[in-house]
């Protein structure tokens, strides 16, 4: 497989170079006059229980990350510090596909942030906007030629909250819509709509029945120079039961189907069901230990050759030996069978995996954050092949009390090693493909004013691959303001 290379309307484009955004003057302005300002909280899209939600509230934290969308690529997708079932199902941090580069819609209020709540009697609102000038120096991820362009970015949102006694009803709208300065036939629009229903029943049952919708593009890639439109349903229930202080029983399903809109990707669209059961035992008043069972079944409509079935076994514990300190370790075995037998591909690979999370609280200004996660994963942009996805992501986030700043910097390496072998054009041979992501990004944030918000952010991102031209750099640089209304 040759180089991947913009195509020749990119090429043809290049006449026209990236135009400074007049935000970069307002933001200037904004650091040269800054004025008395308000502390604010910012949370990403994460798997997290409202019970985890509700104590970073309480405590002021300082943001995970800045909208989702942008920054910073190299987050996990899921912490694993709550239990979360699903944390396995689900890559962290930045792959190609249709989860980049937003992470996938899983089993929460994914498009969830701390917006400005108004009363409208029993119903609470939300609205929400932000508009970003985002510079990229690599819009095609190119090992060559790169390409650079000014994207505009406004993000309309909405939240609606009902509570009804002990339950309660939401319902979530974010809006991405992209606007390319030299490459226009790049410009798109994603859309997210999330439902939930959280109802609490007496002796401990908690159960939580959701849908998350997503229509949105998939944006050139090393494998692919184009947009690939795609939806995606992700319908899923989940349970939690606490009969005693010490016991603790949590079950989930949730069914993920994506499909994409144009023929040429038919062959990556998937159905896949997934379900598991875990069982948490706190046998000292700060240590646990816990089973988990998931089970899930991945069909391909257009290649059904690479359907398969997934044992995933687990075992683990927590550990919180100080109020500012947790940790949760979950290590195990994914046993995986393709129900078609090929000859070449090993039908039925099995490989140790783990999920690990430490989450240190330095004061109520202060939050540092190490995950590690490794587990198998399906490249839909690489013909569907399997890979083994080990990532190790670290942040730490700090509130600045006397500037009113609230900053972030985070690092990440992941290592996407490949099952099987796939020929490679430029060597004229079979191998192993194996990618090394190297991501390191910080950002800033602070209010102009009551109602608006300024925020920047650069990132940098290296991806080494043995595969000749699937290795590139990027550089992103955002400024952005955000409005709560």
């Amino acid at each position: 497989m040759g180089p991947t290379r913009p195509c020749q309307f990119c090429q043809d484009s290049v006449k026209a170079r990236g135009k400074p955004c007049f935000l970069a003057v307002l933001v200037l302005l904004a650091l040269l006059t800054g004025r008395p300002l308000a502390m604010w909280a910012q949370k990403t899209a994460s798997a997290t229980d409202e019970k985890a939600v509700k104590t970073a509230e309480s405590e002021k934290l300082p943001p995970p990350a800045p909208a989702p969308g942008f920054f910073p690529l190299g987050m996990p997708a899921s912490p694993v510090s709550n239990l979360d079932l699903g944390s396995l199902t689900t890559t962290s941090g930045p792959i190609t596909g249709p989860l980049a580069p937003y992470g996938r819609a899983a089993a929460s209020e994914a498009i969830w942030q701390d917006w400005r709540g108004h009363r409208l009697g029993a119903l609470k609102a939300a609205p929400f906007l932000e508009y970003d000038a985002l510079y990229r120096s690599n819009v095609f991820r190119s090992s060559t030629g790169k390409q650079a362009d000014w994207v505009h970015a406004v993000n309309p949102g909405l939240r609606l909250v009902l509570p009804l006694g002990p339950h309660r009803l939401s319902l979530n709208y974010l809006g991405n819509y992209f606007l390319f300065s030299r490459f226009s036939h790049l410009s798109h629009d994603d859309h997210n709509f999330s439902a939930t229903a959280v109802l609490d029943f007496p002796r401990g049952l908690t159960i939580r029945l959701g849908y998350a919708f997503r229509a949105a593009s998939e944006e050139p890639s090393t494998e692919h120079a184009r947009l690939r439109p795609y939806r995606r349903h992700t319908p899923y229930v989940q349970a939690v039961f606490h009969p005693t202080d010490k016991w603790q029983v949590k079950g989930f399903y949730q069914f993920d189907a994506l499909e994409f809109d144009k023929g040429v990707d038919k062959s990556s669209t998937f159905r896949e069901h997934a379900g598991g059961v875990m069982l948490h035992y706190r046998f000292w008043p700060k240590t646990g230990a816990l089973i988990q069972y998931i089970i899930t079944s991945r069909t391909y409509p257009g290649s059904p050759q690479d359907d398969s079935l997934v044992h995933t076994p687990l075992a683990g514990f927590t550990w919180n030996p100080t109020a500012k300190l947790s940790n949760t370790l979950k290590f195990g075995i994914s046993l995986v069978n393709y129900r078609r037998k090929l000859p070449g591909r090993d039908n039925s690979p099995e490989h140790v995996i783990l999920s690990l999370q430490t989450v240190y609280r330095y004061g109520r200004r202060t939050l540092l954050t190490l995950t590690v996660q490794r587990s198998k994963q399906d490249d839909v942009d690489f013909g569907n092949r399997p890979f083994w996805h080990t990532g190790i992501f670290l942040a730490l986030k700090h509130e600045w009390h006397y500037f009113r700043l609230t900053t972030y910097a985070t690092f990440s390496f992941i290592n996407n090693s490949y099952l099987n072998r796939a020929w490679e054009a430029a060597s004229g041979t079979f191998k192993r493909r194996e990618d090394n992501i190297f991501y390191v990004g910080a950002g800033l944030s602070r209010p102009l004013n009551r109602w608006l918000r300024l925020r920047l952010d650069w990132r940098y991102l290296d991806d080494s691959s043995n595969f000749s031209g699937f290795s590139y750099t990027d550089h992103q640089v955002l400024a952005g303001l955000k409005t709560a209304i």
